[in-house]
């Protein structure tokens, strides 16, 4: 496998199909990623209490304070609101779930498509092929998150348990085992991550699809490492200069805070407060073009190595009977 070849190929796939930008913001949904930062800070002798920036602090806070006494003496007055908020956090969380599994989908049908030197590729296009994927996918990962879930549960269980009963001392003998985890977590991401590929360009099942990726996981091993410890090189190379506008935007509110005058108080933290708000969308935008390149990446590298054909598995040694 051309290593070189993939990630140059990769790039030359989205940007010539910048539309893959938006299905990676999309995949971002579910994937997490992006960053940010918040400080904060106050008292001393600048005597900075919010009020310098035109906000009613002090109100907000006692007014936050009868909000939660009110709400212990009287709490059934509070279940309508309880229910609405958390609907919404339900309705926020599976519109995420969508639109990160068709993000993932487009994602992988624009590589597939590009790799095969398509002139022009559509949002609309993306979408409607990718859409008879949806279901597949979304239970694919469904499967891995009830899978992780209950897996953290029995092992807070059992860390619990082994504290209690043994005065901590399983705990301990029990932390080096965590560090397996780490390894762990990324083998079973990166083999979900090439199930999802297979069902797509294979049309495969889901079961089907993880022992398709668990086979090219293992017959190729190296390929694989390597491709991973690069790709992980360039997203921390790209997150640490995504993450730098942020740094610089903080300084200057820092320093306001820390020469405790008003007027140079007020103005940085005014000025740095409105450069994060417009790097907002820049970050997204550029979180998604990573997490494109990511995806077609790995499905560029699934494609060259599921065309390679597997070494047979090794035969028993006939064994004479005479």
């Amino acid at each position: 496998m051309n290593i070189g070849e993939i990630l140059s190929k990769s790039w030359q796939i989205i940007w010539k199909f910048k539309i893959l930008w938006i299905f990676g913001i999309l995949a971002s949904c579910v994937e997490g990623g992006g960053g940010g930062g918040s400080g904060g800070g106050g008292g001393g002798d600048s005597g900075f209490n919010g009020e310098d920036l035109g906000l009613p602090i002090e109100g907000w806070v006692n007014d936050f304070v009868r909000y939660f006494e009110n709400f212990e003496s009287h709490p059934e007055q509070y279940i309508g609101l309880i229910a609405i908020i958390l609907m919404v956090f339900c309705v926020l969380w599976l519109l995420a779930l969508a639109l990160g599994t068709m993000g993932r989908i487009g994602l992988i049908k624009g590589a597939l498509l590009g790799d095969q030197n398509t002139e022009s590729l559509s949002f609309a296009e993306l979408w409607q092929e990718s859409t008879p994927y949806f279901w597949k996918v979304l239970g694919l990962w469904l499967i891995m998150w009830l899978a992780s879930f209950v897996l953290v549960a029995l092992i807070v269980l059992v860390f619990g348990l082994g504290a209690a009963l043994t005065m901590g001392i399983l705990a301990l003998c029990l932390i080096p085992l965590l560090c397996l985890f780490i390894p762990l977590s990324w083998l079973a991401n990166l083999l979900f991550e090439q199930a999802t590929i297979a069902m797509i360009k294979e049309e495969r099942s889901a079961s089907d699809a993880l022992q398709r990726a668990w086979q090219l996981f293992r017959a190729n091993l190296s390929n694989y490492l390597i491709m991973a410890l690069l790709l992980f090189i360039i997203q921390l190379a790209v997150g640490a200069l995504l993450s730098l506008p942020i740094f610089l935007i903080v300084i200057p509110a820092m320093f306001g805070l820390a020469l405790g005058i008003d007027q140079g108080m007020r103005t940085t933290l005014i000025i740095s407060g409105l450069c994060f708000v417009v790097y907002i969308p820049v970050l997204i935008i550029l979180g998604g073009i990573l997490r494109a390149y990511v995806w077609t990446a790995w499905t560029l590298t699934f494609t060259r190595l599921s065309a390679s054909p597997l070494p047979p598995p090794a035969q028993p040694e006939m064994l004479d009977a005479y």
